[in-house]
């Protein structure tokens, strides 16, 4: 019994030392499969900046609308002016 102890462990420790880390990240589902398409997609298509680069979001509370009538339509930068809600309170329970 010794012997085969001794024999799986020298088999286990010699096919340890051939372990390597992966070369290419495993392949989960095809390439071809509909998911990966999708992923794929959104992944080159779409995200074509700077991948380090965050969305800045920004929330204001009392805002009634935008009034968008000098913004223009075509540059990404103006936004528009933001008309506050002259009665909007944070004290009731319904607002927070």
């Amino acid at each position: 019994m010794l012997a085969i102890f001794l024999i799986w462990s020298g088999i286990a420790i010699w096919r340890s030392t051939n372990l390597k880390p992966l070369s290419k990240a495993e392949e989960f589902l095809p390439a071809e499969h509909w998911s990966m398409q999708g992923w794929k997609l959104s992944q080159n298509a779409f995200n074509q900046g700077n991948q380090d680069e965050k969305m800045s979001v920004d929330l204001y509370f009392g805002a009634d609308h935008i009034d968008k009538t000098e913004a223009s339509l075509w540059d990404p930068n103006q936004y528009g002016d933001i008309v506050w809600n002259e009665d909007f309170t944070l004290a009731p329970k319904a607002n927070q």
